[in-house]
């Protein structure tokens, strides 16, 4: 029996402190004035604040994929589906992220910082299965 995404980002993301599950669809649109339209049948399940004064480079998990909010305001989403492999850097030292190979071509990078970026990887390496 396969685990679901959402079971994956409670038990790997909710103990971390700038994870914040979501569990109402108003609670995406209370939290963010400017939140991504998601697709149908998708559901917002948690956002990871890397700056806990700001959106910048705030990470939306959903369902289906995940949204990452640029410094200029924009959402980049990357869906579960397209990512065909999650590039951690060589250096463990001062990670500021990594990067996600969509089956497209394209590279998004995803920006965690710290010792984190081995936990929010690790919820996409097995949310792609």
């Amino acid at each position: 029996m396969a685990i679901g995404v959402d079971s994956r980002a409670k038990r790997i993301l909710t103990p971390l402190i700038a994870y914040r599950e979501l569990s109402e669809p108003a609670d995406l649109t209370n939290l963010l004035e400017a939140a991504p339209r998601l697709r149908a049948s998708e559901d917002a399940l948690g956002i990871y604040r890397n700056d806990p004064a700001s959106f910048a480079n705030s990470i939306l998990f959903t369902s289906a994929g995940l949204y990452i909010h640029s410094d200029d305001g924009s959402w980049v989403h990357v869906a579960y589906s397209d990512i065909e492999r999650t590039i951690l850097p060589e250096s463990k030292v001062d990670v500021t992220g990594f990067n996600v190979r969509c089956r497209d071509g394209r590279q998004v990078w995803v920006p965690v910082k710290g010792a984190r970026a081995g936990v929010v990887y690790e919820n996409l390496r097995r949310a792609r299965r």
